[in-house]
């Protein structure tokens, strides 16, 4: 049965072309979630039922890779990386925040920073480094890319 969910939830995520990198989109590659072409609702429809997702799997960047990673039982894109938010960033806070906390990463709203974005990286002794450059747009590129 298929029904409307936020985009923190749904496991089918329907995109039309040409695809863009929204929110939403980038919720379903945190997750792992299917992305699929248009046709696959348009078929579902038509056979009264939803449809196996494989061959209408969109074919950008990272769909396949964030969907077997999920499937796999392998950690997350951002698995290993401490995050701390602030006001400032491109995507509005919450929204950056529980996208990258669903791509695997330990994420904190820091108001009191003077940069929008900082992060760390677990090292072996059970520490952080901190990532020199890190920022927005290379973590959505990350998840992005799978």
């Amino acid at each position: 049965r298929c029904r409307t969910v936020g985009p923190r939830e749904a496991e089918i995520l329907v995109v039309g072309q040409p695809v863009r990198r929204t929110l939403k989109l980038l919720h379903a590659l945190s997750r792992g979630a299917w992305v699929v072409e248009a046709s696959w609702l348009i078929e579902s429809a038509a056979a009264g039922r939803p449809l196996d997702p494989a061959p209408f799997e969109c074919g950008i960047p990272g769909c396949r890779s964030a969907r077997l990673r999920r499937a796999e039982g392998e950690p997350p894109v951002l698995c290993g990386l401490r995050v701390e938010v602030a006001e400032g960033t491109r995507v509005p806070t919450a929204a950056l925040l529980a996208i990258l906390a669903a791509a695997g990463a330990v994420v904190e709203r820091n108001d009191d920073s003077a940069e929008p974005l900082a992060a760390w990286e677990a090292v072996g002794d059970g520490g952080w480094r901190r990532l020199m450059g890190a920022s927005e747009p290379a973590l959505l590129d990350a998840i992005a890319s799978g």
